[in-house]
């Protein structure tokens, strides 16, 4: 591999990114391929950033929680069939829907039916994550368990308390006498000040979109990723073991049923999904290339990324620190990963704006669709195209051979190149999975594909006056919270009742169906999907609450 090419490329990338601190490796079973390291871990210490540098992983901590709860089913102390109750007998979670048990797999695979957040307790530095079983008692299943894919931080979180109970060890012990020292790598849990001042030499602060060092919001849920650090060379050891399967840690059959994606329906083979504690699907880079496994990881300010191909023995490792980072650090896992593959002289095709479009007069997308992004009203305009709104931006959508519909620029600005390769890169395709009508989405990065599911067919809902009289501008009640900025806006769109909130790096735009005078769930497919929001007039005014939240009305 050309070094110094490589080097700058990421320079480049890192520097318009405004990163103040990258590490990168490649690496196959055997060592590291390439090494990238940039900035500072501790800008204001001169501390440089280097392969020894404690960074936080975040959700790639769930690939460890995965790891542990196979070693005991492995040692036959549980079963992935098992009902949670068995392990957690006080466990219990309201419902309107049937079902026979939450499973230890459904909880692996973020299909138990569990909500996304806590966001009280995600953010609450004096709450502990024992604290997620008597909250969860006052919560609803979003699905049937085993039913719909909904990544769920809560669902992680019960499983680091079953490797508890079933260990006799706590979570931090199990992970680093059973995992972490069998590997010849240190995991390390520093949940304050106090904790990571013996790692000061090594520790890497975190850093806001201006540069600034700033305390990380996400302290509390700590089996599904938080105030977890590890160093880029151990995080290569930990990868390497998917690589070797040697049975340093767990048998090889165990790894590879971790590679393995247990669902019947053929759409699951198709899109984003969590199979044994690792993500299917994420980058689709085509055949030549074969299976991309892995998992991401994302704090307020750090965000790291870890992948690798069991075909090709080859994995990438990123890790930042700094919230900006968001927008680029899995296109510098990419850039490396693909100059690799094609030294190696494996085809990696460059992903196509432009599709070959076909005539179609099929009414199969007219309809409204709740999303993540908001409604998806998708209609017929007067010359007879079918048109909509992605992200509040007006496209057309032009039917593909393969069933899809690529979306494409309707506004002048948006067909200026940069904004319309990003527009066409999303296409969209009309589904059923189980019973329900629901939209797939196809997003084309340069080098690779990622299809999920974007949302459901909308469900009409009037909206009683006591929604309608609490629409406005609302702001965190809890004081506790007070710092963080956040956006929360209820109101009434084309008879559509909408929530939107946007704090840290989340942006929830949702349709609402309101089930009662003073109760709403999100509607939707997927993460907080669902979930409920409750509405409450106090004597000073109006009040909702959602994911653990309370907003009170400006």
């Amino acid at each position: 591999m050309e070094v110094q090419n490589l080097n700058k490329k990421l320079d480049k990338i890192s520097k318009k990114g405004k990163a103040v601190g990258v590490n990168l490796a490649l690496f196959d079973s055997k060592g590291i391929i390439y090494n990238y390291n940039y900035g500072y871990a501790n800008k204001e210490q001169g501390m440089k950033s280097n392969n020894d540098s404690l960074y936080m992983i975040g959700s790639n901590t769930k690939v460890l929680t995965a790891l542990a709860i196979l070693k005991l089913m492995e040692e036959g102390k549980l079963s992935l069939e098992d009902d949670v109750k068995k392990h957690i007998p006080e466990f219990e979670v309201k419902s309107y829907l049937q079902y026979d048990k939450i499973s230890i797999k459904n909880l692996l695979m973020h299909r138990s039916g569990l909500v996304s957040d806590l966001f009280h307790l995600i953010l609450g530095k004096t709450r502990d994550y024992h604290e997620v079983i008597p909250e969860l008692r006052e919560t609803y299943l979003t699905a049937t368990p085993g039913k719909m894919f909904s990544y769920s931080n809560v669902g992680y979180t019960v499983l680091g308390i079953v490797i508890e109970r079933v260990s006799g060890l706590s979570y931090m012990e199990y992970i680093q006498e059973e995992i972490a020292k069998p590997l010849g790598i240190q995991v390390h849990f520093l949940l304050n000040e106090e904790d990571r001042q013996p790692f000061a030499s090594s520790v890497s602060l975190c850093y806001d979109r201006k540069g600034k060092a700033v305390e990380d919001n996400l302290s509390t849920l700590l089996p599904a990723g938080s105030n977890t650090y590890m160093s880029l060379s151990d995080f290569i050891k930990f990868g390497q073991m998917f690589l070797k399967k040697d049975g340093a840690l767990l048998k090889k059959e165990t790894l590879e049923l971790m590679e393995t994606l247990d669902l019947e329906e053929p759409i699951d083979q198709e899109v984003y999904n969590v199979g044994f504690g690792l993500i299917h699907k994420q980058y689709d880079m085509g055949e030549q290339v074969g299976k991309v496994l892995g998992h991401g990881g994302n704090t307020t300010c750090h965000h790291s990324m870890f992948n690798y191909i069991p075909e090709l023995d080859v994995g990438i490792v990123v890790m930042t620190n700094s919230q900006s980072a968001i927008g680029f650090y899995a296109t510098a896992g990419m850039t490396v990963l693909v100059e690799y593959l094609k030294e190696k002289g494996i085809v990696v095709e460059e992903s196509k704006a432009e599709c070959e479009h076909i005539k179609c007069d099929s009414n199969d997308m007219v309809g409204k669709y709740a999303t993540g992004l908001g409604m998806m009203d998708i209609k017929r305009n007067n010359k007879s195209e079918l048109v909509t709104k992605v992200s509040k931006i007006p496209v057309r959508l032009c039917p593909c051979k393969d069933g899809y519909y690529q979306c494409t620029p309707v506004k002048v600005i948006h067909k200026i190149p940069i904004f319309k390769s990003s527009i066409q890169g999303m296409r969209l395709k009309p589904a059923t999975y189980l019973g329900e009508d629901i939209m797939l989405f196809e997003q084309s990065g340069k080098f690779h594909k990622t299809k999920g599911v974007i949302g459901c067919k909308y469900e009409r809902t009037d909206i009683p006056d006591s929604f309608r009289a609490a629409c406005g501008n609302y702001t965190i009640a809890d004081e506790m919270f007070k710092d963080i900025k956040c956006k929360c806006q209820l109101k009434v769109e084309d008879e559509v009742l909408v929530l939107e909130i946007a704090a840290l790096n989340v942006k929830l735009n949702s349709c609402l169906k309101v089930v009662g005078e003073d109760l709403a769930i999100l509607q939707g497919f997927g993460r907080l999907a669902r979930e409920m929001v409750k509405l409450q007039k106090r004597d000073d005014g109006y009040y909702l609450t959602f994911s653990g939240i309370v907003f009170k009305k400006i």
